[in-house]
């Protein structure tokens, strides 16, 4: 069997660690079966590069996570290294402080994105990067007054202040507490409020406006929802006023327990009760009568109050 360029033949070639790729690092051709076969290979020595040409261990290129880099001295990463023998060796001194390693990304490439308290709050890209320089020893990370600490001990930050691990912060209708670097939130039970004017202003429970001219009847909210028995609902009806382009909620059905059914038009509350129930049986409802505004309010059985 005749062998290409400078390989020879032999019964005893074997494919673990016989490459100048081998020299720089773990060979994955060794995670495999490697009993000796009978082919071409590099005459003892020599090493296999990446033009397949055998060469001796001291013309091996160096490979590292940017790519490779010829024999002798080279700058990677802003650190002053040496490719010899197929290896590649850095200085280990970056002039770090406070309890801070260095990392060389050409030897050891590690996600450095999230090595501070802050970042764990942030979500993780899609690319993982290291960038060389001081960062805290593995298992540690930096706060926010730049000291090395543990995950448990990560702070947390909120609306520009600085929190330590176990604070509470109360905002809205949540209790916040911060656990290692990040905010867990217990959401709590939340007033809200939905409002209706003029001709078809409308805003949601998330504060946000719409415009909506319809001339029908519809719902504005309710807590039957379709897959339980719910305790009220408020219907409006919108009809032409003023002028044929615009509508107006002229009409406004309320629904309480299916035991109550009030409409206010025209600033009039009219009522409508179930039969076998009476108003002194249960006081669902207030109202108060003013000189611009019909107020009601009425409590369901959620104990949600409603305006």
């Amino acid at each position: 069997l005749k062998c290409p360029k400078n390989l020879e033949f032999s019964y005893n070639i074997r494919a673990c660690n016989h490459t100048c790729r081998s020299l720089s690092g773990h060979d994955p051709r060794c995670d495999r079966e490697n009993a000796p076969t009978e082919g071409c290979g590099c005459p003892e020595g020599t090493y296999l590069n990446q033009e397949d040409i055998c060469t001796p261990k001291g013309q091996c290129m160096c490979y590292h996570s940017g790519g490779m880099t010829p024999p002798g001295p080279v700058i990677i990463d802003g650190q002053q290294c040496l490719c010899e023998d197929g290896k590649l060796r850095c200085s280990k001194d970056c002039g770090c402080r406070n309890e801070k390693v260095c990392v060389h990304c050409s030897e050891f490439a590690e996600n450095t994105a999230q090595k501070t308290c802050d970042s764990l709050s942030k979500p993780l890209g899609a690319n993982v990067t290291c960038e060389s320089g001081c960062y805290c020893p593995p298992d540690q990370y930096e706060d926010h007054y730049g000291k090395c600490i543990s995950r448990n001990n990560c702070t947390c930050m909120y609306s520009g202040q600085l929190f330590s691990a176990g604070e509470l912060v109360k905002t809205n209708c949540k209790t916040c507490t911060c656990i290692q670097g990040q905010w867990n939130w217990i959401d709590e039970a939340c007033s809200g409020k939905c409002q209706v004017y003029g001709n078809g202003h409308y805003q949601n429970f998330d504060s946000k406006w719409y415009r909506f001219d319809g001339h029908c009847q519809y719902t504005l909210v309710e807590d039957y929802c379709g897959y339980r028995n719910g305790s009220f609902s408020v219907r409006l009806e919108s009809v032409p006023c003023c002028d044929e382009a615009l509508t107006c909620s002229r009409t406004i059905i309320l629904d309480l327990e299916d035991k109550v059914t009030l409409t206010l038009s025209d600033m009039k509350v009219t009522r409508h009760l179930q039969s076998g129930w009476n108003l002194e049986q249960e006081p669902l409802y207030t109202t108060n009568s003013g000189t611009l505004y019909n107020s009601l309010s009425a409590k369901p059985r959620s104990n949600s109050p409603l305006g």
